[in-house]
């Protein structure tokens, strides 16, 4: 499988200048480079506890859907537990999220590649799945692989089809995780700090951008060698 990751993963931070300069939003975007999963999150400071759980939720996923295809669905009742706690989680999540307006076209932009394809050419904007989107067809998906797994007649589920779920799956909580990472690492302690000091400092641009570039990356690497597995 190409260990490269051609997904662009890309922020855009909105501010105006006056007297200080002042963030008034900012934005996650995904593209893939067969545009199955074109996504804008638009978030603020307040969605900082929400982004933070959803990738400790996320997280956890793959590691339970791997060791799921190693056992014997009828007699492991704790991880079929564990992937209805985790549908339940996204779902909670997914109810507590509140709209935010993106602002006025008219500000600034800032424009940030967090992946390899992305440092190129940022990713593309358009008709995207916002953030409520996406936790619907990750929790819709979680519930699939469960049923496909444990609530399918014993013989009718093939292999084929739980693979092809499970590879959907794992692919759509890596890319859940990376646009995570973007925030927690990347927009958040930004918005911070220019807050702090009314102002963009170069020096902790690029530091917080190489630490969300790191993360991406190998949660990216962390997700082809567990694709790997699985199809081997």
């Amino acid at each position: 499988m190409e260990g490269y990751d051609s997904r662009k993963i890309s922020v855009e931070i909105q501010f105006e200048r006056g007297e200080n300069l002042n963030i008034l939003g900012a934005a996650i975007q995904l593209e893939t480079i067969d545009n199955r999963r074109n996504w804008r999150w638009i978030v603020s400071l307040e969605n900082s506890e929400i982004m933070q759980h959803l990738l400790r939720v996320v997280n956890s996923i793959p590691d339970k859907v791997e060791i799921s295809l190693c056992a014997n669905p009828r007699e492991d009742g704790d991880r079929a537990m564990a992937l209805k706690i985790f549908h339940d989680q996204i779902v909670a999540i997914s109810q507590i999220l509140r709209p935010i307006n993106p602002p006025p076209a008219r500000h600034e932009t800032r424009v940030f590649g967090l992946s390899r394809a992305a440092q190129r050419s940022a990713a593309c904007q358009g008709a995207n799945s916002t953030l409520s989107d996406v936790l619907w067809y990750l929790g819709d998906s979680l519930e699939l692989y469960h049923d496909i797994l444990y609530s399918t007649p014993q013989g009718e589920a093939n292999d084929e089809e739980t693979i092809n779920e499970c590879r959907f799956l794992l692919t759509m909580c890596s890319d859940v995780i990376s646009m995570c990472q973007a925030y927690v690492y990347f927009i958040f302690p930004v918005w911070v700090l220019t807050v702090r000091y009314q102002t963009f400092e170069e020096c902790y641009l690029n530091v917080f951008k190489l630490a969300s570039q790191t993360k991406i990356t190998q949660s990216h690497a962390r997700h082809l060698a567990r694709l790997n597995r699985i199809l081997d």
